[in-house]
């Protein structure tokens, strides 16, 4: 667990460091800890359309609109590639995003855990705030991500 110091609020200001990039979250369900299917909720699309990291809008339904992506998870001081493949479902065109390996990437997850995707167009990188503890290591990995 994080020291209080270190929360979200500390996370999201030593991101907004980084000028291009964008930060959205979700809270982790017990369902989506399970299936690692994750809704895109509305802060999650606008990010990524803003960046023009992804455009759920004018994405088309079921398996052939999938996109699949590479990004970084950062869990236990290291950074770990990952994909993430953002669709809509094909019943109902919810839009959606998938974590490949989460569980495996965030073992010690619960529900009600807070997740930031912070992407930058190009980049994504995945945090569990629970479990980042943000001090000088952290920094340089984040910064690693981020900075060309």
């Amino acid at each position: 667990m994080c020291d209080s110091k270190y929360g979200p609020n500390s996370l999201l200001d030593f991101l907004k460091r980084f000028s291009d990039v964008h930060v959205a979250s979700f809270t982790l369900t017990s369902t989506q800890l399970k299936k690692s299917i994750i809704d895109a909720n509305e802060e999650i699309r606008r990010q990524f359309e803003s960046t023009g990291f992804h455009d759920y809008q004018n994405q088309l339904a079921g398996e052939s609109g999938k996109v699949v992506v590479q990004v970084v998870a950062l869990c236990r001081r290291t950074l770990q590639p990952t994909t993430m493949t953002m669709y809509r479902a094909r019943s109902n065109r919810d839009p959606r995003l998938w974590i490949g390996r989460l569980r495996s990437l965030y073992p010690e997850a619960r529900m009600g855990d807070q997740f930031l995707i912070a992407q930058d167009g190009q980049r994504a990188l995945i945090l569990d705030v629970a479990s980042t503890e943000l001090d000088n290591e952290t920094e340089m990995l984040i910064s690693s991500v981020f900075s060309w």
